[in-house]
């Protein structure tokens, strides 16, 4: 069985999908997809030429290679999230970088290239905007993205976030938007799925997943946070508007 989990950061994907891979006995390729911009960074050859048109080409090409390679066994399960359809090397949008630039460097046939619609069993899951978007700026900004895993209570420390973290807040947006169209492409394209955004809590098992809810309260750990979620707020509709005529097929 083929199976995907259309998902982004702070969603709990990774308690989701290591609990179905073990109870459905599948192989867990998590985020396989997200290993690509990073091995191009490495290519001195690619790195020499100084061409984004040439590491996209690469991209692309990458993307083909590891999907075929996922489809060519009986099963798995992997994580889709819309910021793998992008070269993008931070995952982060800087206030200088064009909604423009960011779609010129992203795959939108995701039937081709993703095979989306070869999945046996597809999931999608979702979580507010704000609070996702508050809850991975801090996890990526602090590297603490699996709160308790090992059992222990961690260190969650005080936070002001910088410009360089609003970066990422910016581009997890852009992603909470195109995950938004992935799902409108989905109906329209009558590509059969399960929306398992208000029972997900069902899905993990958590002697396989040793991961436990967390309440954070962002408002304490975070100096600026009425600033982030003001930002959150402005951004979005940036967001809606300028990819408004951004299409997957």
């Amino acid at each position: 069985m083929k199976i995907g989990l259309i998902s982004r950061g702070r969603t709990r994907s990774t308690a989701i999908i290591q609990s179905l891979s073990v109870k459905l006995n599948v192989p867990n390729y998590r985020e396989i997809y997200r290993t690509i911009p990073d091995l191009i960074k490495k290519d001195y050859r690619l790195i020499r030429q100084q061409s984004i048109d040439l590491e996209f080409s690469r991209f692309k090409t990458d993307v083909l290679k590891i999907t075929e390679q996922c489809f060519s066994q009986d099963s798995f399960i992997t994580k889709i999230w819309p910021s793998m359809f992008t070269y993008h090397l931070s995952y982060k949008m800087s206030i200088n970088e064009t909604f423009d630039m960011i779609k010129k460097n992203t795959i939108f046939d995701i039937t081709e290239y993703f095979k989306i619609n070869q999945y046996d069993k597809l999931y999608f899951i979702d979580r507010s905007l704000h609070i996702s978007a508050t809850s991975w700026v801090y996890a990526y900004k602090n590297k603490l993205y699996h709160f308790g895993k090992n059992g222990g209570e961690p260190h969650r420390p005080i936070t002001t976030l910088n410009e360089k973290d609003f970066d990422v807040v910016r581009f997890y947006i852009l992603e909470y938007c195109l995950q938004q169209k992935l799902k409108n492409f989905l109906l329209d394209n009558n590509i059969v799925f399960e929306d398992i955004t208000d029972n997900s809590l069902e899905f993990i098992d958590s002697s396989i997943a040793k991961m436990r809810k967390t309440n954070n309260d962002y408002k304490s750990l975070i100096t600026n946070y009425d600033e982030l979620q003001s930002f959150i707020t402005d951004w979005y509709p940036i967001c809606l508007e300028n990819t408004k005529d951004w299409t997957y097929t």
